[in-house]
């Protein structure tokens, strides 16, 4: 309230995305949604392509765990476009691994694997050994559902 009282639009777009986060994590999706959207509205709005890409990775994620795979999809589409043009590499990555799931998830495992892959080789690329574990673990789900499972097991000795 007041950072919109104060005409603080990038505080506004801030305090919004953490609100999003609390009522997300306390069980109250739609209003977490709004919020959001509403972040995402107001980074756009104040030139913040980063605030921007972060609306739309919370976005993506609750429309998937909603089962809204479509809407993910785009939602991390247009924040991976977004993280590409700042080259904020963790994001791409993150968002890649994003739309590896989706892919998983709707039977895609062509398009899963390579965007596993692409956010593995970024991961690499940047020292982030965590989160390249992660999707190394997310390639060795990916691999036993094609009943592959010794290249699962090797992903996840990797890992």
């Amino acid at each position: 309230a007041l950072f919109r009282a104060t005409g603080d639009r990038p505080g506004e777009a801030h305090a919004l995305d953490n609100l999003g986060v609390a009522w997300r994590d306390s069980g109250q999706a739609a209003r977490a949604e709004e919020a959001f959207r509403q972040a995402r509205v107001l980074h756009a709005a104040t030139g913040d392509p980063r605030g921007q890409a972060k609306a739309l990775m919370h976005l993506g994620e609750m429309a998937q765990a909603a089962g809204r795979l479509s809407e993910a999809r785009d939602a991390y589409a247009q924040a991976l476009s977004l993280h590409r043009a700042t080259r904020e590499r963790a994001g791409e990555a993150t968002a890649l691994h994003a739309l590896g799931n989706v892919a998983a998830a709707t039977r895609q495992p062509g398009p899963a694997a390579e965007r596993y892959r692409q956010a593995l080789a970024l991961y690499r690329g940047i020292g982030d050994r965590a989160k390249e574990a992660h999707v190394l673990r997310s390639l060795a789900r990916l691999e036993r559902a094609r009943g592959r499972d010794a290249d699962a097991q090797a992903h996840l000795a990797r890992a």
